[in-house]
This record gives C-alpha cells, sequence and structure tokens, in this order.
C-alpha cells in the first residue's frame, strides 16, 4: 500500500469515528408493585435512551407498559399514555433508581393516566406515605383500588444501538477513495 493509499484509509478510519462517535443505548427498567404478601398488584417496563440522566418523564420514554392485576386486570402502554389523557404523571430518577413523586392535576402520583372522557379507563399509583394505593379504573368496574406496600426495579441490560449509516458511508467512501488514487496511479 502506498503512503497515499495508507493516509486515505487513515482519513476514512477517522471520518468514520467522528461520524458515528459510538453507540447510543436504550435503558430498559422492568418494576413490581406488590401487597404485604407479596403478590404482585402491576407489573411493567419503560425504555429510555441512556444519555438522560436525572428526572425523567413520559415524555423521555421510548417505550412503557404496565399490566394491572387488579379490577379489570387493564393493561396500558404508551401510546395509550400520549392518547390525550389526564391525571398524567410519570417520574423517575434514573440517579437513584426510583420513583419520583409528583403531582397529576393535584393528586401526588408515581406514574398514572387516566381517561376521563368517554369510557373511564387508566391508572393510578400514588402514595402519601407507606402503604400506598395502586387503583385500575375501567368502565365496566369502576375504580377498584388496593394497597401496595413495596416497589422493586430491576435494570435490564442496556441495548446498544450503533450508528451505522454515517460509519457505512465513511468505509465506501474510504473505499472509493483508495481505487480512485489506485486508477490515477496507475494513469
Amino acid at each position: 500500500m502506498t503512503k497515499v493509499g495508507f493516509a486515505a484509509l487513515v482519513a476514512a478510519i477517522a471520518i468514520g469515528s467522528v461520524a458515528a462517535p459510538g453507540y447510543a443505548s436504550t435503558i430498559t427498567d422492568k418494576f413490581t408493585f406488590s401487597d404485604a404478601s407479596n403478590a404482585v398488584l402491576a407489573n411493567g417496563s419503560f425504555s429510555y435512551d441512556s444519555s438522560k440522566h436525572g428526572l425523567i418523564g413520559y415524555a423521555d420514554l421510548s417505550a412503557f407498559a404496565i399490566q394491572m392485576h387488579i379490577g379489570s386486570s387493564g393493561a396500558y402502554d404508551l401510546a395509550f399514555v400520549n392518547s390525550g389523557v389526564s391525571f398524567v404523571h410519570f417520574g423517575f430518577n434514573t440517579v437513584a433508581n426510583q420513583f419520583i413523586l409528583g403531582l397529576a392535576d393535584g393528586t401526588p402520583t408515581y406514574l398514572s393516566a387516566i381517561q376521563v372522557a368517554g369510557v373511564v379507563r387508566g391508572f393510578i399509583v400514588t402514595t402519601s406515605g407507606l402503604p400506598g394505593n395502586i387503583t385500575d379504573y375501567s368502565q365496566a368496574l369502576g375504580p377498584v383500588p388496593d394497597t401496595w406496600t413495596k416497589y422493586s426495579i430491576t435494570q435490564v441490560a442496556a441495548t446498544p444501538v450503533p450508528a451505522t449509516l454515517p460509519l457505512l458511508v465513511s468505509a465506501l467512501g474510504g473505499i472509493g477513495l483508495l481505487g480512485w488514487r489506485r486508477r490515477m496511479n496507475d494513469v
């Protein structure tokens, strides 16, 4: 390989490393709310970008799901939360790895979203100390509350998401540059 070809290869690698500075990660946390007998009242998961630090809310999430095991056993996701519901709050501290109490239309909650127009449905997890309250709302049963005494959060391994397109373009550009330089040297 000539000095010019080697320099072109080094330049392509440098451009690729700048264009694709590393890997972003999606962090997924799983949570469970249980009662005094360790019966699961609700569980679910949420995902967010690893660049988010400190307090995050629904707007910071790339995915959210909660499955209630009380009342109508409702299942709710991020699409439901973003559908114009009321009593919306999600507070999570990524540093302390714990839910943060906040206000949803004046009600202190950890996480909530309730559809009040039309068919009433949704969920709310609230507390003013331990034990806390958890409620599944449905049109058929109305609000079905229960008492939770503990919650757990488990972080699933972060999933790397490579910035492949800039890396691919720089690699193809480097190969093309090497081929062009080789043809120019043959002429």
